[in-house]
């Protein structure tokens, strides 16, 4: 849907097009929280099982059975304050490995 158009071809003041027309003003922004942060000397690092696919997604009945995993595995070794940025390094430092 297009905006109404007007002699001066611009959208008349306070017009938002979509079903966010009547939803009234935004809400406030929540309070900053403060980082979390893990002391990773002190605290051991948590395992995540990452399976990785090429051209499509898991299907949720592949992990049906415990074992019984799709292949494709990456096993990482992290903590939880990692970022997403460094997890999407170790992936693909272990998918790519060039």
């Amino acid at each position: 849907m297009s905006p109404p158009s007007c002699c001066s071809c611009q959208p008349p003041q306070g017009y938002a097009p979509g079903p966010y027309r009547e939803l009234g003003p935004p809400l406030p922004l929540p309070e900053p929280q403060p980082d979390f942060q893990v002391d990773r000397e002190k605290t051991c690092p948590l395992l995540l099982r990452v399976f990785t696919r090429n051209g499509g997604h898991h299907k949720l009945d592949e992990f049906a059975v415990r074992g019984k995993e799709p292949s494709g595995e990456i096993q990482i070794y992290t903590w939880m304050d990692a970022t997403l940025r460094e997890l999407s390094d170790l992936i693909k430092e272990k998918t790519f490995p060039w």
